[in-house]
């Protein structure tokens, strides 16, 4: 632009003004091309010309001189995008900043070379972080946080916040790949550094971060502990929605250790109340858009509560949502969170087809590899199911490994239920019985309550097919006597069609065992579960 080329070349040798008279100059001489389709006109070189002037600059030894101005010019145009992005809508500000990219790259390459200037790079990094997370390139940017972390340990802190912004980023970054111990160590120094410096926004950024590595990785009373503290910080900052995010993290913390009660009552609070800001600094704290994953969350505690209809409209309301607001993680988010979950629950792996391949191509634009994942688990839970024998080792057992831990969150234990069922059927008991194994000693170890029951039910399912009956029953007897402690209905009318299946193949009374659970429910009946239990009661007389 006309902006950057005076930024550029002008020098005290060299004014603004005679710039602007060269570039006319050398307009009217064609060496310099216009493109006025943009916004605001463009000026660019041919190729040749373009290698040309390189060479010069080269040979004269101050290519670096310029690459430096072009690089503290791009960390100017990202402080003002950095300002425009809370009030510009989302496309504008998408077409004033995006078309930067290039030349943002350009810029941190020379600055963090041999050759460059990393505190340059390190101030141009932190300025960019908006536009590099509203497109989700994360790879990208944790390559350049990485770079200006290292650079800052090395030589100094020009700026206090830096390392705190830096540490927040990076933690973000890695979250979008997975939990683990780099993640939480860059949240907890991201809370720390925020603590000191007393800033209250990086405080709340830290707090929801680390809370959601805690989550993913099972500390569910730890997570709960973060959701309590984010909400009291929340409350002290007037008219925030920060505190209906709080609600929100209270409902889904509440929901992994069996509290549903209390899980429902924070979630429709958060979304009976909640308006997301306009501010677009929102999506960048919280990866997600809020309503979004609440819709999803509260899907799942629905289901679970023994109510599918509105667990099937709550999933369908948090893709409309993410579709709205044309925000791809988000929208990945809705597919493989909800959409797909409650298609599975409420119609079984047949029922997964559109969606789960709607969640591939959406994972694919996301381009995290963690998220691609969770698009390969739903597309080949689908082809197994049909019949593809290559689905489990070609998509599904990678995808596991990739999402790691990942796997045994409780909005997921309706696809390793589903998954290791149909490896049952598919004449892979073993393998279904090794994952669950795995969920089980997960549930007890991090006290997840809701699991526990269909977990155990799956097992002595499997437990059947291998020929072992007194294991099988041990099983039954153990998940009826959890779904005691919890009130998880659709869990326990799973249980209870197992156990009157099972009593009824060894010519004992069943229909006292489902016939109670059954008649709790007040809506579903068109449901895979529900049409399966009537059925099973019309057999059992």
């Amino acid at each position: 632009s006309l902006e950057a080329a005076s930024a550029v070349a002008s020098a005290p040798e060299l004014s603004a003004d005679a710039v602007i008279d060269g570039l006319a100059n050398l307009v009217e001489k064609s060496l310099i091309s216009i493109d006025s389709s943009k916004m605001a006109s463009e000026y660019f070189l041919l190729e040749t010309t373009r290698v040309y002037a390189r060479e010069k600059l080269e040979a004269g030894d101050i290519a670096g001189e310029f690459l430096r101005r072009h690089a503290q010019y791009l960390v100017e145009v990202f402080l003002r995008a950095e300002t425009d992005w809370e009030t510009r809508p989302t496309d504008d500000w998408l077409a004033a900043h995006a078309r930067h990219l290039d030349g943002l790259r350009a810029a941190v390459a020379w600055a963090f070379s041999p050759r460059g200037d990393a505190s340059v790079g390190s101030a141009l990094t932190i300025a960019a972080l908006p536009l590099w997370l509203q497109l989700s390139l994360f790879e990208e940017c944790l390559a350049s946080v990485d770079a200006a972390l290292d650079h800052l340990a090395r030589g100094g802190v020009p700026d206090p916040i830096w390392p705190m912004k830096l540490h927040a980023a990076r933690g973000a970054c890695l979250l979008y790949q997975g939990t683990g111990a780099r993640t939480t160590a860059a949240f907890e120094r991201a809370l720390e550094l925020a603590d000191q410096v007393g800033d209250s926004e990086y405080q709340l950024r830290a707090i929801w971060w680390l809370w959601g590595s805690t989550y993913l990785g099972g500390g569910y009373r730890a997570a709960l502990a973060l959701a309590e503290r984010f909400s009291a910080l929340a409350a002290e900052r007037s008219n925030s929605p920060d505190t209906l995010v709080g609600e929100r993290m209270l409902g889904m913390s509440r929901h992994c250790l069996g509290d549903l009660a209390a899980a429902r009552m924070h979630l429709e609070r958060m979304l009976e109340r909640y308006q997301a800001p306009v501010h677009r600094s929102h999506l960048m704290r919280f990866l997600y858009d809020q309503e979004v994953v609440a819709r999803c969350a509260l899907a799942h505690v629905l289901w679970v509560q023994g109510l599918p209809d509105q667990a099937a409209r709550a999933a369908q309301g948090a893709i409309e949502r993410a579709r709205t607001i044309d925000h791809p993680p988000s929208i990945c988010y809705a597919l493989t969170e909800g959409v797909c979950p409650m298609l599975l629950l409420t119609a079984g792996p047949a029922a997964l087809e559109a969606s789960a391949s709607w969640a591939v191509e959406a994972t694919r634009r996301h381009g995290v590899s963690t998220w691609k994942a969770r698009g390969q688990l739903w597309h080949g839970l689908w082809r197994l199911d049909r019949g593809d024998a290559s689905a489990y080792e070609s998509a599904v057992a990678p995808a596991l490994e990739k999402i790691g831990d990942a796997r045994f969150v409780v909005h997921y234990t309706g696809y390793l239920s589903a998954l290791c069922e149909t490896l049952g059927r598919r004449g892979r008991p073993i393998d279904g019985l090794a994952l669950v194994d795995g969920a089980i000693d997960r549930a007890e170890r991090v006290g997840d309550g809701c699991s526990l029951v269909e977990l155990l039910r799956v097992k002595a399912e499997l437990s059947l097919l291998l020929d072992h009956p007194s294991g099988a029953e041990a099983l039954f007897n153990r998940a009826s006597n959890e779904a005691q402690h919890h009130d998880v209905l659709s869990w326990k009318l799973r249980s209870a069609m197992s156990l009157a299946r099972w009593l009824h193949r060894r010519g004992k009374p069943a229909r006292h065992v489902l016939a109670p659970v059954f008649a709790r429910f007040g809506e579903g009946f068109a449901t895979a579960d529900l049409a399966a239990a009537t059925a099973l009661l019309d057999s059992l007389g």
